[in-house]
C-alpha cells in the first residue's frame, strides 16, 4: 500500500511540474502512469487534487489508461535493443505503438540511426511528457488502433506480437 501511494504522490508532483511548465525535471522523470491504480483515480480526495490543476478531459485520459499503462522494466527494453543489434538489423522507421514515458527510447543505443522514430502514446498527458523528453521524434497522441503507416521495425513487449504481422520485416531468431 505504501508503494501505491509513493506512486500517486510521484505522478502528482510530475503532473503539477508539467501543468505549470517548469520543463524536463527530476519530477516529470518519475511519472510512472496510472496503471492498476484504476480504484485510486475514483477515489474524491485524488480526484479534487488533480481538479486543481488537470482539466476533465486530462483526467479521463488518465483514466482510460489505468488498465494499459504498465511501463516496460528497463532489463527487458535493453536485452531487446541488444537482440536488435545481435541480429544486425538497420531499421529505417521505428514505431514505439504504447510509447508511455519512453522506456523503449531510454534503452536505444546511441549508434543506431534511423530515419524516423514515432511514438504513440494514447495518454494525452504521458504524450506531453514524452514530447518533453525526446523533442526530435514524432509523438502521436491517440491509440495504436487509429494509427496506420508503413513502418520497418516495432519496438513492443510480447503483448504486442500480432503487431509484428503487419510490420514489413519478419523477425526470426535462430539458435545459432
Amino acid at each position: 500500500m505504501e508503494l501505491r501511494r509513493k506512486n500517486i504522490e510521484e505522478n502528482i508532483q510530475a503532473l503539477l511540474s508539467l501543468k505549470t511548465g517548469q520543463g524536463l525535471s527530476a519530477e516529470i522523470n518519475k511519472f510512472q502512469g496510472f496503471g492498476g491504480l484504476r480504484d485510486e483515480l475514483k477515489n474524491p480526495v485524488l480526484l479534487t487534487r488533480l481538479n486543481k490543476f488537470l482539466n476533465n478531459q486530462e483526467i479521463e485520459s488518465l483514466k482510460a489508461t489505468t488498465g494499459s499503462a504498465y511501463y516496460t522494466p528497463e532489463l527487458i527494453t535493453r536485452f531487446m535493443w541488444a537482440l536488435i543489434v545481435k541480429m544486425r538489423l538497420k531499421p529505417e522507421k521505428i514505431l514505439e505503438p504504447a510509447a508511455g514515458t519512453g522506456a523503449f527510447l531510454e534503452s536505444m543505443p546511441d549508434h543506431i540511426t534511423t530515419g524516423e522514430i514515432i511514438a504513440i502514446e494514447k495518454d494525452i498527458l504521458t504524450s506531453k511528457i514524452l514530447r518533453l523528453k525526446y523533442p526530435d521524434i514524432k509523438v502521436i497522441s491517440c491509440s495504436f488502433g487509429q494509427f496506420y503507416r508503413p513502418i520497418s521495425m516495432i519496438a513492443a513487449r510480447k503483448s504486442y506480437k500480432e503487431l509484428y504481422e503487419q510490420c514489413s520485416v519478419t523477425l526470426e531468431i535462430s539458435s545459432d
